[in-house]
């Protein structure tokens, strides 16, 4: 069920803190990013680090999301980017709950660009079929 604007502007502070800031639209890496800048798992964003401290880690989980048949399979390849590029001893436990987090974040992201790219591609034949007509 599509929710009217009324009903999201008043479930608007229930968002993070990185969805509010959001003015103008950006590429799906930036948006990882602040993603996994929000819930830092490495405790950077609470130091002096680059707004784009977790970069690397956004294009890991870029280049891996496609291949998780679900969200628990995302999950589980966040954690493995993680102790790719920090150490098992230096990230948090496979039990941290900002994993899973993380993981809800990037797949509704990740559902919702597939979902426009299918209606984007219904409206092109449709408008090609006009067109032929």
């Amino acid at each position: 069920m599509m929710m009217t604007n009324e009903e999201s502007e008043d479930l608007e502070y229930l968002l993070p803190e990185y969805v509010e800031v959001r003015k103008e639209p950006r590429n799906e890496k930036e948006v990882i990013t602040e993603i996994l800048a929000y819930h830092d798992l490495m405790g950077f964003t609470a130091g002096y680090f680059p707004d784009d401290e977790y970069d690397i880690e956004a294009r890991w989980i870029m280049s891996l999301q496609r291949k998780a048949s679900d969200l628990r399979e995302l999950r589980w390849m966040i954690y493995d980017v993680f102790v790719f590029c920090f150490s098992e001893t230096s990230v948090p436990v496979n039990s941290d709950r900002r994993y899973r987090y993380i993981a809800e974040e990037i797949w509704d992201l990740w559902q919702e660009e597939i979902e426009n790219s299918e209606n984007h591609y219904v409206v092109e034949n449709k408008l090609k079929g006009k067109k032929s007509a």
